[in-house]
């Protein structure tokens, strides 16, 4: 088997256990992402928190007063925050039920209008709405990077200034929130009540009938011990790799160690953000604004995604060429949609991993979520105080019951093979985190530009790539201080 330069090159010069930190934290919240043991975190997606309660005050009483929203449909079940009826499915029923409970119990009618599948078409419209004083609707739902950039125009409220909105509660997702916040102020937020964030996390599935047949066990212990690092894959995915007809030529008949269920640009920053270095390239400084910092490390993961994408034979990082369905692929990484959009039914056994880490000093696993959906209310928008309510109201109910029949329901028991991946599958969305970079300079730190200047063309010069970006990376932050540091 021909592994050309992977261990010596690869491994050695990109992921050598240098345990060099990333950004400015270096690191989560604790008690969010098991630091100190590898295990998951507490971000606690479990349903039993009925105790849980909301910043709202008793009584409080909108007088039937209907609020309106709209939401891109970009993803057709998950963009929207509702559904229009009940369908016997639990989840569906669930979401329909908790939107019933925050009408009730303030005393208010909620109507979601669908816009365009279009993320761009959504937002010009959005747009043009809110520059023409269109008081329509008092909420709009879209992707992250469109509604940061519209909120540099000075288009929407800051969540945090919002009336009842507690964004240190759970049910706000504090890790992801204080990632988002700058100079003493959140705008955007991942709110347990959507559900896209979830769905579009990153993860690593493993053909358990095909390792058993490599002498590779299940690995879960691993996982635990911290010992799943990138090093320590990619030497069993190495044993994946077999010419299955024995012709010479490796093609879509053939065995890997290593392929994607997702586009190869995603593999960029997923193993950016499972590496720890989230908060790279932008990172804040005392005043919670950004200054620009690459980190020797982020070069050099930088430098092992081009040599895994150009040096490695037994991986395919090519999108979706060889299917994991097709039970030739050792590892395949994905989205975590794909348990519920394309492996409910696969006849193989397999198992759901974490991203792995850097190496074994690293404080924990991390998940990257990215095209995350924000909710926002417009600066034409002046009664703020239903609108917190609503918020805070939803994303309390969300967390209690929403999550649970999301999580525990249907990625769990329905979708996943046994309680291990069950457990591997908690630890992932306990330790979801976007690339700060990627929301907020999307045309230049985008899983698609860094995918196409950088790992892409067939010459190895990410060095030079990187630093080609700062002056626009710069001229950004002058941009996105001038407005959160007012």
């Amino acid at each position: 088997m021909k592994i050309r330069t992977l261990l010596l090159t690869i491994l050695a010069s990109s992921i050598c256990l240098s345990a060099i930190s990333c950004g400015s934290s270096g690191g989560g919240d604790p008690s969010l992402t098991g630091a100190d043991t590898g295990t998951p975190g507490s971000e606690n997606t479990e349903p039993a928190v009925t105790e849980l309660t909301d910043n709202l005050p008793e009584g409080l009483d909108f007088n039937g007063e209907t609020l309106k929203l709209q939401s891109v449909t970009y993803h057709p079940k998950y963009s929207q925050l509702f559904v229009a009826d009940q369908d016997g499915e639990l989840l569906n029923d669930t979401r329909f039920a908790a939107e019933r409970a925050v009408e009730e119990r303030l005393n208010l009618v909620l109507e979601e209008d669908l816009g365009s599948k279009s993320v761009d078409s959504f937002d010009a419209q959005m747009k043009s709405m809110i520059l023409a004083g269109d008081n329509t609707y008092s909420m709009f739902t879209n992707m992250d990077r469109f509604m940061i950039a519209d909120t540099l125009e000075g288009m929407f409220w800051a969540t945090s200034d919002l009336p009842y909105v507690d964004l240190s509660a759970r049910y706000w997702n504090s890790e992801a929130t204080n990632n988002f916040a700058l100079s003493g102020k959140t705008y955007f937020t991942m709110s347990s009540f959507s559900l896209y964030s979830y769905k579009n996390t990153a993860g690593i599935f493993m053909n358990l009938d095909l390792a058993e047949s490599l002498g590779i066990g299940k690995l879960y212990d691993d996982v635990y011990a911290g010992k799943w690092t990138t090093e320590y894959m990619m030497t069993h995915a190495a044993k994946g790799l077999a010419d299955l007809n024995g012709d010479g030529v490796y093609d879509g008949t053939d065995q890997y160690g290593y392929g994607l269920d997702t586009h190869p640009k995603n593999t960029v920053v997923n193993y950016i953000v499972g590496s720890g270095c989230y908060d790279d390239v932008l990172v804040k400084n005392k005043e919670g604004l950004f200054e620009y910092s690459i980190s020797k490390k982020f070069y050099e993961l930088m430098e092992f995604n081009w040599r895994f994408a150009h040096e490695t034979d037994f991986a395919l990082i090519k999108e979706n060429q060889y299917p994991f369905i097709n039970g030739t692929i050792l590892f395949c990484e994905g989205p975590l949609d794909k348990l519920e959009n394309a492996y409910r039914d696969v006849e193989f056994n397999f198992s759901v991993l974490p991203i792995p880490k850097y190496d074994e000093a690293q404080d924990s696993y991390y998940s990257r979520t990215f095209d995350s959906h924000f909710t926002m209310i417009p600066v034409t928008r002046t009664e703020l105080e239903i609108c917190g309510a609503v918020l805070e109201a939803l994303s309390c109910e969300a967390y209690r019951n929403i999550l649970p029949a999301y999580i525990e329901d249907s990625l769990k028991t329905k979708y996943t093979r046994d309680v291990e991946s069950q457990e591997m599958l908690q630890l992932i969305l306990d330790t979801r985190i976007t690339f700060v970079a990627e929301a907020f300079m999307f045309n230049t730190y985008g899983n698609h530009n860094l995918w196409s200047v950088c790992v892409n063309p067939s010459s190895l010069n990410v060095v030079s790539a990187l630093d080609a970006m700062e002056n626009t990376v710069r001229a950004n932050i002058d941009k996105f201080n001038a407005f959160f540091g007012a």
